[in-house]
């Protein structure tokens, strides 16, 4: 298996931001936030894409890449988003089912890999990460203080969107995985005994 290329290379980029982007965060002025946090963290949105495209297009997709990128999208996103909730900048309740989200449908896909059966991601689950990047990197925003005073309301309305495609890409993950799961849960229990 092929590790390095251009595309695994800019996915290894990515997951470096995370922790550096979540210590800015923490790390701002309460009363400034951290215009640095933004930039990064709308760097790594553009790696995200750059390395699909990349991939591609110059016919560079590997079977690690395949793997790596929706767990890095995860660990890059999940990590800021705590990062925003420790400095009262996210809600709990966002921050939790956004993960939750995320377990449950991980947790659907390996019974289902396990099972032999392996499904492309679907444009639900991309508009997922979409929305939640645009929610997150809106939230980092509203915490500047040059930011305008409208800037919190409208990352409460990218709020709207995030959590629709979060609850419907999980909706379709238990509709599609859910019977294997149960199956392959079966097919364990008897086997043990």
């Amino acid at each position: 298996m092929r590790l390095l290329n251009t595309p695994n290379g800019l996915t290894f980029l990515r997951l470096c931001t995370a922790p550096v982007t979540a210590a800015l965060i923490v790390g701002a002025s309460p009363a400034h936030g951290s215009p640095y946090a933004l930039g990064l963290f709308v760097v790594a949105g553009v790696l995200d894409k750059l390395d699909g495209v990349i991939a591609r297009r110059w016919n560079q997709m590997t079977e690690f890449g395949a793997i790596a990128d929706p767990i890095v999208d995860k660990i890059w996103l999940h990590t800021v988003n705590v990062a925003l909730l420790s400095v009262g900048a996210m809600p709990l309740w966002v921050v939790a089912t956004f993960l939750a989200r995320d377990f449950v449908v991980a947790e659907l896909r390996g019974a289902s890999r396990r099972d032999g059966m392996s499904r492309a991601a679907h444009w639900l689950g991309k508009m997922k990460m979409r929305t939640q990047t645009i929610y997150t990197a809106l939230s980092i925003a509203a915490t500047l203080s040059q930011a305008p005073a409208w800037m919190h309301e409208l990352a409460v309305c990218a709020l709207v969107p995030a959590l629709y495609f979060t609850g419907a890409s999980l909706l379709r993950y238990l509709k599609l995985y859910a019977p294997n799961a149960q199956a392959s849960a079966a097919n364990v229990m008897r086997d043990s005994q």
